[in-house]
């Protein structure tokens, strides 16, 4: 088994089509608050969600999506289009309790869909501790990553 500097970055699959990865995870900050759109192959379907820590993001997400579908469609010379499908908010969406950890729940979102644990497990006092995990990872890869 390959050492995590080996794996991350670059990708796995630096030269895959878009449209031949399953689930791609756009983090994106606007108006200083970080939300995630996610899309993901169900079957033959794209499925588009978003996930937001805090209510009333709604309208900021849309438009961050319209963009990303333009951006999506001209990266894949057309082959990836999904100007036309509309995004919603995940199923559950765990809700932080101050104006300052979105984006430590972005990242939690992300981890849980990577290690197929559910999201209801992200809850405002699990953020103190993957705080510190997320600065141990770093840490850790950093050395590895050191030639």
């Amino acid at each position: 088994m390959a050492a995590i500097g080996e794996l991350w970055p670059p990708a796995l699959y630096p030269n895959a089509k878009l449209e031949d990865v399953r689930c791609h995870f756009f983090p994106v900050c606007d108006q200083g608050h970080w939300f995630m759109i996610i899309v993901r192959k169900v079957g033959e379907s794209w499925v588009v969600e978003f996930f937001s820590s805090l209510p009333g993001y709604e309208k900021i997400i849309q438009s961050a999506w319209n963009l990303l579908t333009n951006y999506l469609h001209l990266a894949s010379n057309g082959s990836f289009d999904l100007r036309h499908t509309a995004v919603s908010p995940l199923r559950y969406q765990p809700m932080q309790d101050n104006g300052n950890d979105c984006g430590v729940f972005v990242l939690g979102a992300v981890r849980q869909e990577l290690i197929g644990r559910k999201l209801e497990e992200l809850v405002p006092s699990s953020i103190p501790a993957f705080r510190k995990r997320i600065i141990f990872e770093l840490q850790r890869w950093n050395k590895i990553a050191q030639p």
